[in-house]
């Protein structure tokens, strides 16, 4: 057995904190796109863009040798095409239903579709199965949702006002989606870093975006729109991107699904936070208290989730 070293469990919490922060602005970002743009025209850009940050990133890690490898294997063609299939599906479907609700409320995707994911993670893979034995992870989850069902009932109606019945059967085929495309994340190959991982399966995505746009007659130019939604709609892309293909790629590799979807369950109650910084959005003393609660829980899991590793 290895001792734990505190730094180590402090640099394996960075990854997660960083995913939960850039993700909850980024949603905030969407929402805002949401009203602004047509579906296939904010993913299509925005995948674009992520896909040049994704490159650039490769390239200044001088990991573009990679790219010339992974197009060598037809076993990497076929999984990151897949993902990006996932991706398009996920994406697709997730801003149809934020456009009939909120940047909090739909960020509480991820909760609603935790038990499906646990199930298909266990399923799927022995070390999954292996985390659900331990009780403090069980103590983890119980404070999370304990904590998340204070956050919805503190909102009063604002929360259930929103949330259409339209909207959570697009959120339903997203929470089955994700289940599948974190699956197939995990399954990619070991000898392939997660960011070249990231820069096909996001260039494969943006394609598809720009042939739905394109299909679909809703367009891909951006002549009509001001200059300033243009710029977020680009730095969403990069930063939604990064994050989400390049941060959230490497979690689930290294720290496992269950552990990703932990991550995630946080991110509604910073994406509250930034819409009481940025939005004027309400949020009491009862939610500072839930969005305490849900982060202790979170920090238990994750932790625990180290220390398995460092213990094996």
């Amino acid at each position: 057995m290895k001792l734990e070293n505190p730094k180590s469990k402090f640099k394996d919490l960075i990854p997660a904190v960083l995913y939960v922060v850039l993700t909850a602005f980024s949603t905030v970002l969407m929402r805002y796109l949401s009203l602004r743009f047509k579906t296939a025209e904010i993913n299509a850009w925005r995948f674009l863009w992520g896909f040049i940050g994704l490159f650039i990133i490769l390239l200044i890690r001088k990991k573009g040798s990679e790219l010339i490898t992974a197009l060598k294997s037809r076993k990497f063609i076929i999984n990151s095409l897949m993902i990006s299939l996932f991706i398009v599906g996920n994406m697709y479907f997730y801003i149809k239903g934020m456009a009939l609700s909120d940047a909090a409320s739909s960020s509480f995707v991820n909760l609603a579709g935790l038990p499906v994911t646990i199930l298909m993670a266990a399923l799927a893979f022995v070390d999954e199965r292996k985390i659900l034995r331990s009780y403090i992870l069980w103590i983890g989850i119980m404070l999370i949702l304990t904590g998340t069902y204070i956050f919805i009932i503190s909102s009063g109606t604002h929360i259930t006002r929103h949330f259409y019945l339209k909207a959570w059967i697009y959120f339903g085929i997203v929470i089955i989606i994700r289940g599948f495309q974190n699956i197939s994340v995990k399954n990619s190959s070991s000898n392939v870093s997660v960011n070249t991982t990231g820069v096909f399966t996001v260039l494969w995505a943006c394609i598809i975006f720009f042939l739905i746009s394109w299909l679909s007659k809703e367009g891909a130019g951006l002549s009509s729109h001001c200059i300033e939604d243009i710029s977020l709609l680009f730095f969403s892309g990069l930063l939604g991107l990064i994050t989400g293909v390049g941060i959230g790629f490497f979690i689930i590799k290294f720290n496992g699904i269950i552990v990703f979807n932990i991550v995630s369950i946080t991110t509604p109650v910073v994406t509250a936070v930034f819409g009481y910084i940025f939005l004027n959005e309400n949020f009491n003393t009862l939610r500072w208290i839930s969005a305490g609660i849900i982060l202790i829980g979170s920090y238990i899991a994750i932790y625990h989730r180290t220390k398995l590793n460092t213990s094996n």
